[in-house]
Formats: C-alpha cells, structure tokens, sequence
C-alpha cells in the first residue's frame, strides 16, 4: 500500500493547522505513513485520520473549488 503521508498534510493545509506528529519513533512514522494526523489543541492530542485524496477519486474531487466548470466528464 502507498504511503498517504501526503493525504495528511493536503488535510493539515485545508484546516490551517500542523501535524504534531513528530516522528520520535518508529510507530509515528508508520502513522504518518498511513495518513494520520495527531492533533494538538490545549493539554489533549487526537489523532486524525485523513481523507484518502490520493486514494479514491471522491475524495480528490473534494479539492476542486466550488463553482469549477470541467469540459471533461472525468475531471
């Protein structure tokens, strides 16, 4: 399976926040690698994981901006 590390930060991007993930050891980064997000807000870490835009067209079309007018069926 492909790394979604880069799923994981699309979603850091949109929500304006930063991975606090920091790859201290071998179980971080495997989580990184499979799209999770930690979250820290306050005293409390959440992991998150992130929409699959890399994976799974849905999800990448979820990007586009609203308004987006294709000539192509399969944009």
């Amino acid at each position: 399976m492909p790394s979604r590390s880069l799923d994981g930060q699309i979603y850091c991007a949109i929500h304006g926040m930063a991975d606090a993930d920091d790859l201290g050891t071998s179980r971080l980064i495997e989580a990184r690698a499979d799209g999770f997000v930690l979250i820290g807000q306050a005293a409390a870490y959440v992991w998150v994981a992130s929409p699959r835009f890399t994976l799974e067209l849905e999800a990448a079309e979820s990007l586009q901006p609203s308004g987006l007018v294709t000539i192509c069926a399969d944009a």
